[in-house]
């Protein structure tokens, strides 16, 4: 008898079709391919060189954005003066066409330790030093100025504590911001990311110019830039580092530190069931879905990684999923859709089905990241890095610093942004909003600016419910928000 190959091919093609029908209905979201697609990180100490150069025009244009409907305590109402920047809530944010300096802080000095560091930092960088270093472009000179933004930090820490107990009768006269800022202490149990990144333009003998940004970062606040190309091409260079505990880098460096008492720093996703220092239950999981986290105690926390015995520290991918799954399933108990790729942000990573018409999230994107959860190690503060929080002894200041080069045709939109802002947009999203504007246009700073604050409050809308609104006021309800901006056009343009 002969073998019915036509009938197993018919059944294999409908099979085919069949799968095919079902995948037209399931996509990734296309804002977490597109940053994928785009987005590229740029490591610590890194430096990144394209060796181009052009007898071009440098230009730059700034703008910078701020808001918060925090009330202001009135020891900072006159920190900060229009020629070293601006305090929105605990956002400090000071924009100048070469360099941007943000810091985002928290707890009940933050704004204090944020405007401190923010007005004193750029004082401590020696630009002249960094041009001569890039000027001469060996890999040691590239090192001496990573050494010189670690010593910057260094000195920072140092002004930092020996101001947080300063008796308030004494201020340095010639010094009226210092006198502003030291009213009263800085006080314990406070501290602040920083973010704080560069333009430099280096001309050389014969008129050639060349562009780099230099970047340093502490903390989860964000500095990336948008490069533009000719062809119409976009892409995002990532160039701060991610300081909390869902980096698994970052986990790693506590678990070494902290072999003997592990337990008191373990990665957790959120805070959830976890205990303060007085004993209080800290983000009970909610019990409408302790069902769909089988086998994992519903009154333990939910550690992110597993330890092995060497303390290696690697994803526990199980609990990931289950913790992801819960979550979303919470979350359309309340119409919410997008919980399924974390609770903090709407920058969330899901998986998308076509539902009559609309696509909802109904699974987490299985990259094995355990993002967005507003994760801590132990129920402590979220941001592994930090100026002050001394109180938490995992926590550090070290920064994140990388050099890259622009290429000579790249129209680049350098941005520092504090996690209010970024917390509402993907950075594709970001990216695509400034390549619809004219590429090689002066002063574009602003025009980006304003279509960046449209997007944000675009992204927001009907999001009441989880957080994110305005309040009658149109100030932000979530956080502060601040956002700083630089653009570049390309050397080959001339006015």
């Amino acid at each position: 008898m002969p073998e019915p190959t036509e009938k197993v091919k018919k059944i294999d093609k409908e099979r085919i079709l069949h799968i095919e029908k079902l995948l037209s209905k399931i996509r990734i979201k296309p804002q977490t391919l597109n940053d994928y697609l785009i987005c590229e990180e740029i490591g610590d100490q890194e430096v990144r060189l394209f060796h181009t150069a052009s007898r071009g025009t440098f230009w730059s244009s700034c703008a910078q954005y701020g808001s918060s409907s925090k009330n202001t305590p009135t020891h900072s109402s006159s920190i900060v003066i229009d020629e070293t920047g601006k305090n929105y809530g605990q956002d400090y944010l000071h924009t100048t066409r070469n360099y941007i300096c943000l810091a985002d802080g928290h707890g009940y000095s933050g704004e204090r330790y944020s405007c401190f560091t923010g007005i004193y930092l750029p004082t401590f960088i020696n630009k002249d030093y960094i041009i001569s270093q890039l000027s001469q472009g060996g890999s040691d000179n590239f090192k001496l100025i990573f050494n010189h933004l670690f010593n910057v930090c260094f000195k920072m820490d140092k002004e930092i504590k020996k101001y947080q107990y300063i008796n308030d009768t004494v201020c340095c006269e010639s010094q009226p911001i210092e006198r502003a800022l030291f009213k009263n202490k800085l006080g314990p149990k406070s501290g602040t990311t920083l973010c704080y990144s560069s333009i430099y333009c280096l001309v050389d003998r014969q008129g050639l110019k060349r562009r780099f940004i230099v970047s340093l970062n502490v903390g989860d606040s964000e500095t990336y830039s948008v490069w533009r190309y000719p062809c119409g091409k976009v892409r995002v260079k990532v160039h701060s580092g991610s300081h909390s505990v869902e980096n698994i880098d970052e986990s790693q460096r506590i678990i070494n530190r902290y072999k003997s008492k592990m337990l008191n720093v373990l990665p957790i996703y959120g805070r959830f069931n976890s205990y303060d220092k007085k004993g209080l239950l800290q983000a009970p999981f909610p019990k409408e879905v302790i069902h769909h986290i089988d086998n994992i105690p519903n009154q333990r926390t939910f550690p992110i990684y597993t330890v092995d015995s060497n303390y290696k520290v690697t994803v526990n991918l199980e609990t990931l999923h289950k913790i992801y799954m819960a979550l979303g399933k919470y979350g359309e108990m309340f119409n919410i859709d997008q919980w399924y790729g974390g609770i903090q942000s709407l920058r969330t990573n899901v998986i998308e089905k076509n539902v009559d018409g609309v696509w909802k999230g109904i699974a987490p994107v299985p990259d094995g990241k355990p993002v967005n959860n507003g994760s801590t190690p132990a129920g402590l503060c979220q941001t592994t890095r930090s100026f002050g929080d001394f109180h938490n002894k995992h926590i550090h200041f070290n920064p994140h610093v990388n050099i890259v080069e622009i290429p000579d045709d790249v129209h680049v939109t350098l941005i520092c942004q504090s996690d209010g802002f970024g917390d509402t947009v993907h950075l594709s999203e970001v990216a695509d909003t400034i390549n619809k504007l004219p590429i090689n246009i002066h002063n574009q700073a602003e025009s980006i600016k304003k279509e960046l604050v449209k997007l944000m409050h675009n992204k927001i809308i009907g999001q009441n419910i989880r957080g994110f609104g305005l309040d009658n006021n149109f100030k932000p309800k979530w956080d502060d928000v601040s956002i700083g901006i630089i653009d570049s056009p390309s050397l080959h343009f001339q006015e």
